[in-house]
């Protein structure tokens, strides 16, 4: 997960970066000669198109629940088409390396979104708005803070935000105080649907140290406005002749390559110390590796140990946080260690535990393609010191050292480079993705000849009784039905004439009556928290509940339902938060209970059962309490979930979350032997007031 909002936006900037990349790889294709262009686009091009689908459809989708929280409604629905236009685009770039590149020679080889090999990542979490109606201006700054705060050595550039939170436009002017000619707005009015980010600038901060001045942002539709401060820190004395890393924004942050001092140990025969290794620092150029010549750990005492210095300067005084940025590596029947000290203190020695798979926290690192280890420093004056990292054991990689001199958000990368050699920090101007949706549309048309019509459909994937009974089975497939068509698209065209809408009233109303046999449920429907479908929150004092997301029914404008907080998992179900829903039973007998969900890892893969407020066991499901397996992650999946005797009448059937990230997208009971419908096929249960 890469941060939008703390220290700016990392996700926009890594964007800005690849999608450089990918229009100068573009440009190289089509430079060369017609026939050759596959042959690139298979040895190189391939890989970086598909990285500029994956990533955007993820940050499309993470700008949605973001704009979603804000309650900025329009924008949360923009941001989960933008999401799905991307993975379109990627499945039309699939289909032509499949099916037409190289006249088809490359068929079957590349499906990242089936089985085997497990799936790619796919169906990033999208929040649409349940509800537009008539709202106000939402301002968002900078790191979330109340003040757009300037540093003379850090960012020249910070930009705040402007939302919608209702239907319609809002005109919007930006004033700057008299006076603040030192300030330098992106652009000063316009008009906003969705929202909007605006640039601010500082002219030579140096020379402003000190100055406070106000922004007005004024909303012309409903004439309320909103003061924004602007401050530049006052100034601080650094000498002239430092050219060390120097404190801003509340951090230094330092790569690992732009140290002060490499100094070789006491014993210099030993060929040990510390080598650059270039292009692994995450953006930062290269990262530094301990490296024996004898490929085993140093012994003497640690303060004769190699080392790099980092000169840095630090505005205040205080006891500091030291984030470490570790690149892993494999260790599994040794340690990894390093020295950190200050100035001429003794140094203390750091381990790292994330050694070899299942130790430490290696499962988070490699998603996060590296270790963060935190080291509180000593008390430290103002003024200049020299952080040392101590070589101990070979093979040792860091990245990146930050100490946060103010309390911070986590980021993945961590914050933009301090200043070093009196090299300013770099600005990344409005840190957002700039997509030309006209050039990605003309590529998929032009040079993967690929209309969005013609890329076939997900198959409906079954995990059925069989399934189960052979579930160890580690290249087994779900059984599968493919589909020429989807269902309508229900919550597409549903806001009124002044782009007002509500989802839950399309709900209906009243309990689900049994048919011949099944009842047919969409899972959001305990979104309209009535007497007949409703949600309770976690009893743990955490009060987590469920809540919505965009699904692929419906037309792929459907919703399914999951506990969106990662890493949770309740072993006492009466404490879950729960989905109900009354339904009324006439033909009594044995239910097979159908669930269409969706799961990533065996930490998102468990849910219970609830009849009349009696939770059934989780022996009583054929998966025993676990769904998990290599070949229904990260895809949607029809999971015969459990039998259920169900007397005639009306009776409370519950879903209640054991782990949480499990998404819920529908519910199917039968009494028969049938699977349950494709998507096109779907008829929701008749819905009674009792």
């Amino acid at each position: 997960m890469f941060s939008q909002t703390v220290l700016g936006d990392e996700a926009g900037r890594r964007l800005m970066r690849l999608e450089d990349v990918f229009r100068r790889g573009n440009a190289i294709m089509y430079s060369l000669p017609v026939q050759e262009r596959a042959a690139f686009f298979q040895m190189f091009l391939m890989k970086i198109h598909a990285s500029y689908y994956t990533n955007h459809e993820f940050y499309f989708a993470d700008r949605s629940t973001l704009s979603y929280e804000r309650g900025n409604m329009q924008a949360a629905d923009l941001y989960v088409e933008l999401s799905v236009k991307m993975a379109d685009y990627k499945r039309r770039m699939l289909h032509f390396y499949n099916a037409k590149m190289s006249e088809g020679k490359w068929n079957g080889i590349l499906t990242p979104e089936s089985f085997p090999p497990p799936p790619t990542a796919l169906y990033p979490a999208r929040k649409p708005a349940l509800k537009i109606a008539q709202g106000g201006m939402r301002i968002d700054l900078w790191n979330e803070e109340p003040t757009l705060r300037f540093s003379i050595h850090g960012q020249k550039q910070k930009w705040f935000e402007i939302g919608n939170q209702g239907n319609g436009t809002i005109p919007f002017t930006i004033e700057v105080m008299e006076d603040a000619d030192w300030i330098i707005l992106s652009e000063s009015e316009g008009s906003i649907q969705t929202e909007k980010r605006i640039l601010v600038s500082v002219i030579d901060p140096y020379k402003h140290a000190g100055k406070t001045a106000q922004l007005t942002v004024r909303n012309h539709k409903d004439m309320t406005s909103v003061p924004i401060k602007v401050q530049v820190e006052k100034g601080v004395n650094v000498p002239e002749t430092f050219y060390g890393h120097i404190e801003a924004d509340g951090y230094v942050s330092i790569p690992a390559a732009s140290y002060d001092h490499n100094v070789p140990g006491v014993d210099s025969t030993d060929k040990s110390g510390w080598v650059a290794i270039p292009g692994m620092a995450r953006y930062e150029g290269a990262a530094m590796m301990a490296w024996s010549g004898e490929l085993r750990p140093l012994a003497r005492e640690l303060k004769n140990h190699p080392y790099l210095g980092y000169d840095i300067f630090l505005k205040e005084a205080g006891q500091f946080t030291l984030e470490i940025h570790r690149f892993l590596t494999l260790n599994s029947t040794g340690n990894i260690r390093f020295g950190i000290g200050v100035d001429d203190t003794a140094p203390i020695l750091v381990e790292s535990e994330t050694r070899d798979e299942w130790l430490g926290t290696w499962q988070e690192s490699v998603f996060n393609n590296g270790e963060k280890m935190r080291v509180e420093l000593p008390y430290l004056a103002s003024g200049i010191h020299v952080l040392k990292i101590y070589m101990v054991d070979p093979y040792v990689t860091i990245n990146k050292f930050v100490i946060y001199t103010e309390e911070q958000k986590t980021s993945n990368l961590g914050p933009i480079s301090s200043e070093h050699h009196h090299r300013l920090v770099t600005d990344h101007g409005l840190e957002s993705s700039t997509v030309n949706w006209n050039e990605v549309e003309q590529l998929c048309n032009q040079f993967y000849e690929t209309g969005e019509h013609e890329v076939p459909l997900p198959v409906v994937l079954y995990a059925t009784r069989d399934f189960y009974a052979t579930i160890d089975e580690i290249f087994l497939k779900c059984f599968d039905v493919p589909q020429t068509t989807l269902g309508d698209k229900r919550y597409a065209n549903i806001c009124d004439a002044d782009g007002t809408k509500d989802v839950i009233k399309e709900f209906g109303a009243g309990m689900f009556i049994e048919s011949n046999g099944i009842v047919a449920i969409e899972a959001e429907y305990a979104l309209e928290n009535s007497e007949n479908a409703y949600l309770t929150s976690s009893k743990d004092g955490t009060a987590i509940h469920w809540s919505h997301l965009q699904a692929e029914t419906n037309g792929r404008t459907g919703f399914a339902m999951h506990v969106s907080e990662p890493g949770r998992q309740w072993e006492n179900p009466e404490i879950a938060p729960a989905m109900h829903y009354k339904i009324n039973i006439t033909n009594s007998g044995l239910y097979h209970i159908w669930i269409l969900v969706r799961h990533h890892n065996d930490q998102s893969d468990s849910c219970y059962l609830s009849l009349d407020g009696v939770v059934r066991p989780l022996s009583e499901q054929l998966g025993m309490g676990t769904l998990h397996t290599y070949n229904t992650a990260q895809v949607y999946y029809w999971c015969l979930l459990s039998d259920l005797e169900l007397p005639s009448g009306v009776h409370l059937f519950s879903i209640l979350a054991r782990k949480s990230q499990l998404r819920v997208d529908r519910i199917y009971m039968t009494q028969g032997s049938e699977l349950p419908p494709v998507d096109a096929l779907w008829t929701d249960s008749i819905r009674k007031q009792s």
